[in-house]
Order: structure tokens, then C-alpha cells, then sequence
């Protein structure tokens, strides 16, 4: 897993670190991907490729293709990708002979976590350990060869032919974060060129590559969203601008330029804390629940016990969602029916705070209580959250309810929350078209949260709280 610390990372780091801007999210029903044809082939036999890659749908039935030449599934295929049990793949076919496939033993399957991907070719190496390698936060990994790569072959990625990053030429994109895209044709690099282990913390971090690129080499940061155009620009000398094709730059939930980065990781849906019924997309921001009847709860990845964390959110069709704060420490069986706040029909844990969108009463172990006013679809819902204090506040469209001040701390929905014990922010989806787009900061608010509260990422986090920067862990 890895953690970025706050206020260590700069683009004048004496140890070459950069900050990360934004990066770009994948949506697989958006079809989302980028593509793009040389003119002329470039060295196919020796390359370089890095990337900063984020699955909040670890175990995602099907495969995410981080990038991917491919004309059908047996002829020709060449591409890289997050296979449906956790692990990295690189495959080649040519003719419908595959010439290579390595898979990583290593799953990824923290939806959390901020992987560096480094993939290197060298076919003309004369052992075969040494033409495909494949490294995961600065280490080497242990391969399965499924074909051995053969000596001296070609690959598709460096080629005259149409390849693609985030998704293959016949599939959908995946579900996906990707940053820092760095291709370097005709050298095979360590990751060293890309990152390096913080000496204080021992995390590997980024830095800003600074060697040459090759003839068909590229660099893509996604840092301009002044059109979906713009998030294609190549930053290396070689301007291999790239093709865009289904993204968004419009204000949120659409929007797919954000500012969670390797740099400064933001809280997302839990894939790995959530009811079967209530699968997430959209990077983990947003529910899809399809199956009717019953509460499907989602937690969230990042627990907080202290500090001020505001957030944003906007239902999709209905107004019968429950968003709530509950205690992290829940048992496997806090997915079900009666798991929401208030339900106390089990022994499963489920304490917690709740706002009922549907007449706008608060609900608690207590009961309901009135507070606020129903919501619908067209209104954006606000939710500020005092750990320090133990409070809490609901609203919509820029008024909190019940002349609540978050700033002042008047008039919260709750107060007096037991914070010696660690939330989540949760969400239970009522039925089917009843889901949720939440916005936790990085992909900017709608209005100006107040005073002192800030987005839930790891730059905002308290170094005393988990999780938290440990010196040589």
C-alpha cells in the first residue's frame, strides 16, 4: 500500500521530487480512452514504459487495459493490463502465435493505494528473466511465464499501428485512475529514472523524469483541463499529442481531470467495504446499484478521528439514499438490510449518524428527529463533519440546515459524537435507481466549504491520525 505523506513532496525537492497536478480518470461504461497513430515505427524491441495507476475496483471482473494494441482476441495482440484477479499481464501475439505472456505472482488489491507500474522491454537480451520486467513501486517482480518471450521479437506498442491508453481497441475502458505517463523509446530503464524511496519515510515516491525520449516517446501529466483536447497534449519535446475520446472537464460528478494524485491521495468508495448490490464506478465516487429492495451500504477508504472534513453530494434520480458517519470497526455482516443507521434490529455493529434525504429528519440509535428538509435529484447535498469537536452538519445548495454553523459550531445535526472511536462516511443505497455521485474534493466543489474545513486526502491529514506519516516503518 502505499501513503504519501504531506508537505514533503515539491517540484524543488533537493532529491528531485515533483509535485503531481492531476490525473485522469477512467470510466469503463463511458468507454473512456486515449489514442493514438505514429507515423513512423520506432524501436520495437526496446522500450520503456511508467505510469502511477489507481484501481478503486480491484477485483474487477473484467480486465483493465492500461494500454493495448488489438485487432480481435487471437490474431494480433499486444497490450499490458490489470487482469480480473489483482495481477499485471503483459501479452503479444503476432499471427496468433503469442510471443510473450508474464503475469506478476503480486495482486494489486488495495483500492486505496497509488501503484508506480515501470514495464520494460528488451527483446534482444539473451536471457529471457531480462526482456520483459515488470516493477511495482520501485521493485522487480516475480513473474509467471505463461510463453516464454522469445528471443528478438517485435512488439505492437512501438509500431505504425493505432494503440491505446486505458482501455484495448475493441473493449471498453476500465475503471481507473492513471498519472505521470512516461514512454521512452529505445532505452530500457530502471524505475529509478521515475522515483525513489524517501529516506525518512521509506516510501517510493515520484519524481520528474529528465532523460531523452526516443523518436516516438511521450509524457503525458493530464495537468491542462482547458478541454478534453488539452488533456492529450504531450509535455515531452517530441508534442506525440494524443486523441481523447469520452472524457470530461465539466464541473463534477462528470468531471474526469482531478486532483488525486500520487502526490496527495483523496478518500474514494471502499470496493473492498460495500454490499455486493451496490458496485461503484465513475473511480469509485459513485454507486451503481441495480438490484431492487433493501439498504446497500458503502464505506468509505479513509477512517478520521480528528480534523474539520467537509464533502459534497448529488443523487442520481431519487432523493432515498441514507448518507451517514459510522464507526470504521464493523463485522462482515454490516453489509446487510438492517446495517443503517438508527436499524437496531441485530446485534451488528452499527452505530453511527444519519441524514434521511427523503423528509430531511436525522436518524440515530436514538431514532429519527426532525432537522432538516427533503432533497431530490437537482439539489447538491453538503456534509460537514467536526472530528475535533464532535459535530456534525447537513445541508443542500449552500444552507446548512437548521441555521447550522459549521464555523462557529452552532446548531449542529448532532453533537457530542464519541470521538475516541474512528469514522467512516458512508452510504446506503435504498433499491435501484436510488444511487449517489459523491464529490470528497478532487474533482473541486460546488460551493466554498466553510472555514477551516477542508477536503478528505491524505495532505489533509493529521500526522496524529491513521492513517499517518511513520518514520522508517
Amino acid at each position: 500500500m502505499a501513503i504519501f505523506a504531506s508537505n514533503i513532496i515539491t517540484s524543488d525537492s533537493a532529491l528531485g521530487s515533483a509535485k503531481i497536478q492531476r490525473s485522469l480518470r477512467f470510466n469503463r461504461s463511458d468507454n473512456a480512452k486515449l489514442s493514438k497513430t505514429f507515423s513512423s515505427a520506432g524501436n520495437r524491441r526496446k522500450w520503456t514504459f511508467s505510469v502511477w495507476a489507481k484501481f478503486p475496483d480491484p477485483i474487477d471482473s473484467n480486465t483493465n487495459q492500461i494500454f493495448s494494441y488489438q485487432q480481435g482476441h487471437v490474431n494480433h495482440r499486444g497490450s499490458f493490463y490489470k487482469g480480473s484477479s489483482g495481477v499485471l499481464n503483459y501479452q503479444l501475439r503476432v499471427s496468433g502465435s503469442r510471443k510473450a505472456f508474464v503475469t506478476t505472482d503480486a495482486q494489486l488489491r488495495d483500492p486505496n493505494s497509488w501503484y508506480h507500474i515501470v514495464l520494460v522491454i528488451d527483446s534482444d537480451q539473451g536471457s529471457s528473466s531480462d526482456r520483459v520486467k515488470i516493477y511495482i513501486n520501485g521493485v522487480q517482480q516475480s513473474v509467471v511465464y505463461h510463453d516464454t518471450p522469445t528471443s528478438g521479437f517485435d512488439t505492437w506498442i512501438n509500431s505504425t499501428q493505432t494503440i491505446y491508453l486505458g482501455a484495448a481497441a475493441d473493449e471498453n475502458g476500465g475503471n481507473m485512475y492513471l498519472a505521470e505517463c512516461n514512454f521512452i523509446d529505445g532505452s530500457a530503464l530502471t524505475p529509478s529514472s521515475f522515483g525513489f524511496t524517501d529516506p525518512v519515510t521509506g516510501i517510493w515516491m515520484p519524481k520528474r523524469y529528465e532523460g531523452t525520449y526516443g523518436t516516438n516517446g511521450f509524457y503525458l501529466d493530464f495537468a491542462d483541463n482547458s478541454s478534453t483536447a488539452a488533456l492529450g497534449i504531450d509535455k515531452s519535446p517530441n508534442g506525440n499529442d494524443w486523441t481523447t475520446n469520452n472524457f470530461s472537464v465539466a464541473a463534477w460528478p462528470e468531471n474526469d481531470s482531478v486532483i488525486d494524485t500520487p502526490t496527495n491521495n483523496f478518500v474514494t468508495f471502499n470496493d473492498n467495504d460495500r454490499n455486493s448490490n451496490a458496485p461503484l464506478v465513475n473511480g469509485g465516487l459513485q454507486t451503481a446499484a441495480t438490484a431492487t429492495g433493501g439498504h446497500y451500504p458503502a464505506f468509505t477508504t479513509m477512517p478520521v478521528k480528528s480534523g474539520k472534513w467537509y464533502l459534497e453530494w448529488k443523487f442520481l434520480t431519487n432523493d432515498s439514499g441514507l448518507p451517514s458517519i459510522m464507526e470504521a470497526n464493523h463485522d462482515n455482516t454490516s453489509y446487510n438490510t438492517d446495517s443503517t443507521v438508527g436499524n437496531n434490529t441485530s446485534t451488528v455493529n452499527k452505530r453511527g449518524y444519519g441524514f434521511l434525504p427523503g423528509n430531511g429528519n436525522t436518524s440515530s440509535e436514538s431514532g429519527y428527529a426532525s432537522y432538516g428538509s427533503a432533497m431530490s435529484s437537482s439539489d447538491i447535498g453538503q456534509c460537514a463533519f467536526d472530528a475535533d469537536t464532535g459535530k456534525i452538519y447537513w445541508g443542500k445548495n449552500g444552507t446548512f440546515f437548521n441555521s447550522g454553523n459549521p464555523e462557529t459550531g452552532a446548531n449542529p445535526a448532532f453533537s457530542g459524537i464519541d470521538m475516541t472511536k474512528e469514522y467512516l462516511f458512508t452510504w446506503h443505497v435504498y433499491g435501484s435507481n436510488n444511487n449517489v455521485s459523491v464529490n470528497f474534493g478532487a474533482q473541486g466543489f460546488t460551493y466554498t466549504p466553510p472555514a477551516g474545513f477542508k477536503a478528505l486526502c491524505q495532505e489533509n491529514l493529521p500526522l496524529t491520525q491513521s492513517p499517518s506519516v511513520i518514520s522508517r516503518p
